[in-house]
């Protein structure tokens, strides 16, 4: 592997050079190791913003609510009508709950949507007002989402069962209508046809309707969604184009012209729109040789789909309703890069950071036995002095530790993008 600097991905890949800046500079860090960069970013827009909750709206027309509810009030008043109802018509009330969690395989993120309206994300690091972190489930803004949780979990509003609940049981529940508000989702689960929630929810009632809607506000407006973080992977070269510079930066013109937003790039990929691929019924891209090897075999540039392009030459074969969809994916108040960091365990001494799993699960199963009312709210703050003592504290210090030193970098990085 060769270094590229960033002056020359500059001037030998402008489209990619200039797509970072409207993306994020931190997606360099993609390319950075040892104080070099090492290649071109790759910029993945639906990694940036996946998520969005769905509710069953027609579970909310049953019981007179015409839209999805926007903060916790709201829609712990839907919920209420919601449970007292037999919204899914099945003979029997009080079967449907307002929502559940995958507290078996994804308990780390334990009601997310719902801790981010008092202000935090619990399995993110937050950057406190005086610039340093702290892990998002030792914030003190958990007692208050603890509180809410606890209540809603006494009035019957919380699925018992999402202690046990893991993919494929909360898929089944969506399958059999007993969840109005559908928690933890990227925005695409809820779309039709192909949606993973869509196909469960209709298999089980083919009227049924998911509608996406914003994060829920809490009582001082704050909401916002998780996200997975715009640092991903990178295209790199061969160490053998270091003794020919000419050959280096003609790769790198290649690479930027297949990428760029350009008809030329399009023709280039994918061949002739109505020969070689088509749209389908929502508007997204088809490969018509999809299995067809011997024509996938002239398109030898179908390779350079290991890099797929800029943002704005991907959103092309993108559904034409993906906008409908993620339109509250990136809404709130919780700001990656301001709020929060995604980028800060690049820098992090893994042997320190593999603390996290010894220590997590026995503070996690804390935090369940508050929601369900087997410990008392108070206890939370033991939990959470539990955590520092037993290698909390050291875990804090190595990722305060490393977002000086990765701010200092990115700093360096941002100084070069001109």
């Amino acid at each position: 592997m060769i270094e590229i600097t960033i002056g020359k991905a500059r001037e030998y890949a402008p489209n990619i050079y200039e797509a970072t800046k409207d993306y994020g500079e931190e997606v360099w860090l993609a390319t950075y190791a040892d104080g070099k960069n090492w290649g071109l970013p790759i910029m993945q827009p639906n990694v940036i913003a996946p998520f969005s909750d769905s509710w069953r709206m027609d579970y909310l027309e049953k019981v007179g609510i015409t839209e999805v509810p926007t903060t916790l009030d709201e829609a712990e008043e839907a919920f209420l009508k919601i449970i007292e109802a037999d919204v899914n018509e099945n003979g029997t009330a009080g079967d449907t709950y307002g929502l559940t969690f995958r507290g078996k395989d994804s308990t780390s993120r334990l009601f997310e949507e719902i801790f981010s309206a008092f202000g935090v994300l619990p399995a993110k690091w937050m950057v406190n007002d005086d610039g340093t972190l702290t892990y998002g489930w030792m914030r003190d803004e958990i007692k208050d989402g603890l509180a809410l949780l606890n209540r809603w979990y006494e009035m019957g509003i919380i699925d018992p069962e999402f202690v046990t609940t893991d993919g494929a049981i909360f898929n089944q529940k969506v399958a059999n209508g007993s969840i109005v508000y559908l928690t933890s989702a990227t925005w695409n689960r809820a779309q039709p046809p192909q949606g993973e929630f869509y196909l469960n929810a209709i298999s089980g009632d083919p009227n049924a309707e998911l509608v996406v809607g914003p994060a829920l506000q809490g009582p001082n407006g704050d909401y916002g969604y998780n996200t997975w973080g715009s640092i991903t992977s990178s295209t790199t070269f061969g160490a053998h184009l270091a003794n020919d510079e000419e050959k280096l930066n003609l790769c790198l013109q290649v690479v930027d012209f297949v990428s760029a937003n350009t008809d030329d790039a399009e023709y280039v990929r994918y061949g002739v729109e109505g020969t070689d691929w088509e749209r389908n019924d929502v508007g997204a891209y088809v490969d018509l040789y999809a299995d067809d090897v011997n024509k996938q075999a002239q398109f030898g540039s179908r390779m350079l789909n290991a890099t797929p392009g800029v943002p704005e030459l991907q959103a092309r074969y993108n559904r034409t309703d993906d906008a409908e969809y993620s339109q509250y994916a990136l809404e709130g108040t919780l700001v990656p890069g301001e709020s929060y960091v995604d980028w800060v365990s690049t820098f992090t001494d893994s042997e320190i950071t593999a603390i996290s799993a010894d220590i997590e699960p026995d503070f996690l199963s804390g935090i369940i036995d508050i929601i369900t009312g087997t410990r008392p709210l108070d206890d939370y703050d033991t939990l959470r002095q539990q955590w520092y003592d037993a290698g909390g504290q050291e875990l804090t210090d190595e990722y305060n530790r490393a977002y000086q030193e990765g701010g200092e970098i990115m700093d360096g990085i941002i100084a070069q993008i001109q």
